[in-house]
C-alpha cells in the first residue's frame, strides 16, 4: 500500500454521499439510511469512512445520534451567502 485511499465504487453508499453533500451538508446516519434507501449499518460505515478521510466531522447532537457536517461545503454556502449579502 502507497497510503492512498481508495476510491469508493461508483454505485457505493459513500460515492453517493460524497454526490449528496451540497445538497445536505449536515446529516445523521438515520436521514442518509432514509436518503439512500440503505441500512442503518451502511450509512454508518459510508459517514465514518467520509469521516477518517477528513470530508466530515462529527457533532454529538443527542445522546445516542451523532452528526456528520461537510465543513468545506458549509463554508461555501456561508461565503456565497456573505458574497450575495455585499451585492444587495
Amino acid at each position: 500500500s502507497l497510503g492512498l485511499r481508495p476510491t469508493p465504487r461508483a454505485d457505493s453508499a459513500s460515492a453517493r454521499l460524497l454526490q449528496l453533500l451540497p445538497e445536505a451538508p449536515v446529516v445523521t446516519a438515520s436521514t442518509l439510511q432514509q436518503i439512500l434507501g440503505v441500512s442503518f449499518p451502511a450509512a454508518s460505515t459510508a459517514l465514518d469512512e467520509l469521516r477518517q478521510a477528513g470530508v466530515v466531522t462529527t457533532f454529538k447532537i443527542e445522546r445516542r445520534a451523532t452528526a456528520y457536517l461537510a465543513t468545506e461545503v458549509l463554508d461555501l454556502i456561508t461565503v456565497a451567502e456573505r458574497q450575495g449579502s455585499l451585492i444587495e
